[in-house]
């Protein structure tokens, strides 16, 4: 019973936490690692199966205090990190080209919402650490004949839960809407852009939303797409669209207050600021194409440009947070090259190598 008590709290954390998440992903084409809610919700599930069991065998008050509040302590670390170093290492395993590489770094104001979440979260486990015997001992007598839990012993089980729900969407609240709520607004500014058959600016002027940001750019996108967090800061977002045709668009997203600043194409670095490396050229002749890298890369570029002769074909092969990985081929395909590229603006050449 004290496993099961300690396994329920830990589920109610996590649907707190990561269930408005877990909507969103329902119904915005977020580019998110399937497998990372599910873990991470097992982790809090597991720690307070044992942090329940190791109160029930301490059998002190002041021992299930403590062993809660170190159980506290690591679910509201695994909250508030989920989103960084967690999803960056998720990454690297599922697909090793991006392994060892931070995606999302862990941005210092989470640190501060995370206090505000994890101070709640917190004082409600240590309390319900101090009473687990208490409880328990009521739920236990409740118990049936036949050894089953009667109704009264459920609603005893279950009473707390709510409240551990509550500081989940706490820490909801403070640790993930941002990962979902300026996605839902470029969501929202494409599904209009592309279908609204009047100006976007005098819609924008009557809904008080800047559709106007994806204005000149919706001919060129298709229906289907993946959004990406493409890089956080303390008061902005940028996201990535990318289109199953091709195209893709950043977007800069303030959030405070919520707001879709604007929109820009995307992929200039790495299919025009690229060729021109490869061709020896620098990448700053063109606007919007600008790649950040060394005299060694741009001197190695230049030689494999020579080796993949003229117009080679560039293909962006995956994208995670700001990470793009692009692979150059040569037109006949008898050579090839793999760059990983990070950032938004400017973008960054992180690393290239010859594929044969």
């Amino acid at each position: 019973m004290s496993l099961l008590n300690g396994a329920l709290i830990g589920l109610a954390l996590a649907v707190g936490a990561w269930g408005g998440q877990m909507i969103a992903l329902l119904r915005l084409p977020l580019g998110v690692p399937a497998a990372l809610f599910p873990l991470v919700t097992l982790a809090l599930v597991l720690i307070g199966a044992v942090a329940g069991g190791l109160t029930a065998a301490f059998n002190r008050s002041w021992a299930g205090a403590l062993v809660w509040a170190l159980a506290g302590y690591a679910m509201v670390w695994i909250i508030g990190h989920t989103p960084y170093e967690i999803q960056s290492r998720l990454i690297g395993l599922l697909d090793r080209r991006f392994a060892g590489l931070d995606i999302f770094p862990y941005h210092p104001a989470a640190q501060a919402r995370l206090f505000v979440a994890g101070f709640f979260t917190l004082i409600v486990l240590i309390v319900l650490g101090l009473i687990q015997d208490y409880r328990l001992d009521g739920i236990t007598g409740e118990m049936g004949p036949n050894g089953r839990l009667q109704p009264r012993g459920w609603f005893l089980l279950l009473a707390p839960l709510p409240v551990v729900l509550t500081v989940g969407l706490i820490a909801d609240h403070n640790v993930q809407r941002p990962w979902r709520m300026a996605p839902a607004m470029v969501d929202d500014a494409i599904r209009v852009g592309r279908t609204h058959p009047g100006d976007l600016f005098d819609l924008s002027r009557e809904t008080g939303f800047n559709y106007n940001a994806v204005k000149g750019l919706t001919q060129a996108m298709s229906e289907r797409y993946v959004l990406h967090m493409a890089e956080i800061e303390a008061h902005a977002v940028e996201v990535t669209a990318r289109f199953d045709n091709g195209y893709a668009i950043n977007c800069r997203v303030l959030l405070d207050p919520p707001q879709l600043s604007f929109c820009y194409p995307a992929d200039k670095p790495y299919r025009e600021g690229l060729a021109l490396l490869l061709a020896g050229e620098s990448s700053q002749q063109c606007m919007g194409c600008l790649i950040r890298t060394t005299t060694e890369w741009e001197t190695w570029l230049a030689a494999q440009g020579r080796r993949l002769g003229s117009k080679p074909t560039i293909t962006l092969e995956r994208q995670w947070g700001g990470h793009v990985f692009v692979r150059v081929t040569a037109a006949d395909e008898s050579a090839a090259i793999a760059c990983l590229f990070g950032g938004v603006n400017p973008v960054t050449l992180v690393r290239c190598e010859a594929m044969r």
